[in-house]
């Protein structure tokens, strides 16, 4: 059987992928290569993405041996230039499979890999098929229009990005959207929305501030994009993707229909045009549906 590749199955399907936020102390003594490595397969950190109630995505790694020891080498770098330098120089020109990734950081706190060709294609697709947003701040959650932040950040800083040759992009602080940012950069067809418009958007995102959501006792629809592959040596099972929506604004069965549709024809698309690729070869794609009650939900 072929050697597999996990990098394969991540450019394969998804436009970007996260690394969990860390928190202000951790971030101090975690080099930029801890996160690099990370990302790609160190198994002293092991990154998932979680709400810390419904886990929402988990990275699928390279093997230690195709990254090679020189990613380990690195002990002392600070963000960003040293970043951004490793990203390029140890990741893009020594694995030919990680070219067409670019990496989006957030001060020393978010880090994206992103296909750049796909996040291109979901940014085109923005403004034809936007998704539901819904502000989760008041008494009851509501669906409202995209964030103006967002739909700024996303002109003026996502599109030159790659419009140009850069492979990697860094913000120097956390935006107070964030949340809908990082929706929108997992192509989530429904986005929690936990900032108000009045926010300004140059000021960074008070973690140690409260805000407090509305999901807890909401009926939570989750939905989940698994890919299953019996013939693979890795892991039979991988889920690709998991998002939830509160049942009751969303309670349209077309609506709802129409949400569950197109991501699995998004999916299965991209599945179809990535099928020559050893890994994904007898790959089924499912699309999971349950109901959920939480007492609380933290973003």
């Amino acid at each position: 059987m072929a050697k597999t590749n996990n990098v394969d199955r991540c450019i394969a399907n998804r436009c970007c992928f996260k690394a969990a936020p860390v928190s202000a102390a951790k971030a101090k003594c975690m080099t930029p290569m801890a996160r690099i490595a990370s990302i790609f397969g160190d198994k002293k950190y092991v990154l998932n993405y979680q709400t810390k109630t419904i886990p929402c995505f988990q990275w699928l790694q390279l093997q230690d041996h195709e990254i090679g020891p020189e990613i380990k080498a690195y002990s002392k770098l600070r963000y960003p230039i040293e970043l951004k330098a490793v990203f390029e120089k140890e990741i893009c020109q020594r694995h030919p499979e990680c070219k067409g990734l670019v990496m989006l950081q957030f001060k020393d706190r978010y880090t994206f890999l992103c296909h750049k060709q796909r996040l291109q294609e979901h940014l085109d697709s923005n403004s034809k098929c936007p998704p539901y947003f819904i502000d989760i701040q008041g008494n009851q959650p509501a669906q409202r229009d995209q964030p103006p932040h967002l739909q700024e950040w996303l002109g003026i800083k996502l599109l030159p990005f790659l419009s140009s040759d850069e492979t990697y992009f860094f913000m120097p602080f956390v935006p107070p959207y964030m949340v809908a940012l990082t929706g929108w950069m997992l192509e989530y067809p429904v986005i929690y929305v936990s900032h108000v418009d009045q926010d300004d958007p140059n000021v960074e995102l008070d973690e140690w501030e409260p805000r407090t959501n509305c999901l807890g006792g909401q009926p939570l629809q989750v939905i989940g994009v698994w890919l299953h592959n019996n013939h693979s040596p890795l892991s039979k099972d991988y889920k690709l993707l998991s998002f939830s929506y509160p049942q009751d604004v969303i309670h349209s069965s077309d609506h709802r229909l129409s949400i569950e549709t197109a991501l699995e024809h998004k999916m299965r698309r991209r599945l179809q045009d990535q099928n020559h690729r050893p890994c994904l070869q007898s790959t089924a794609l499912e699309l999971e549906k349950t109901s959920t009650v939480l007492d609380r939900v933290a973003l």
